[in-house]
């Protein structure tokens, strides 16, 4: 389901718009899930589900930055987006700031070294990009690495609205949330 919805996501708005890169929010493929209670959840890289994403991909002139809970062997899974492009995976990049909840479930990624930044044709020419995921907006080395490697701008990714009482909480207040604070930290 959630390959078919990022299908219609690259056919309908970038053949309608024009749009260059897609970026979707942490673990957007997978699911924000705990994987000790669901392991189902983690993916291989090299995997089926993998291998499925990148032929959803294949027909589209759209890089899309697509989260996922992704298998971690021997070790806690990485939260991580993918860079996929007309079939090609480009590029990994897995979240450095785990913090809170996430420590139990999941491995911090790169150090601040082996932070990637990537390339994607645009209409308006080649981008050089970074990505941070949701909590490594509170590190600033993840953002001076980036723009340190030659990134024109930095994809900060989140599923804001995951706290508090499932009952009361919603996706708008959530996202003001977010939107808040990315314009007082960024």
């Amino acid at each position: 389901l959630r390959l078919l919805l990022l299908h219609d996501s690259l056919r309908d708005p970038a053949a309608a718009r024009g749009v260059d890169i897609l970026a979707l929010p942490e673990m957007c493929l997978t699911g924000y899930a705990d994987p000790t209670r669901y392991p189902e959840t983690m993916l291989r890289l090299d995997g089926p589900e993998s291998d499925q994403l990148l032929a959803v991909t294949r027909p589209y002139a759209v890089t899309a930055l697509v989260g996922l809970i992704e298998q971690n062997p021997g070790e806690k899974p990485f939260i991580t987006h993918v860079v996929v492009r007309g079939g090609e995976l480009l590029g990994v990049y897995h979240k450095v700031t785990i913090k809170d909840d996430e420590e139990a479930w999941f491995s911090p990624g790169h150090n601040s070294a082996g932070i990637p930044v990537f390339q994607a044709p645009t209409t308006s020419g080649d981008l050089t990009f970074g990505i941070a995921i949701c909590a490594d907006i509170d590190n600033e080395s993840v953002f001076a690495t980036c723009r340190r490697k030659g990134a024109q701008i930095v994809f900060e990714l989140a599923a804001p609205g995951l706290y508090g009482d499932q009952a009361t909480r919603d996706w708008e207040s959530g996202y003001r949330w977010w939107e808040e604070k990315c314009r007082t930290q960024l």
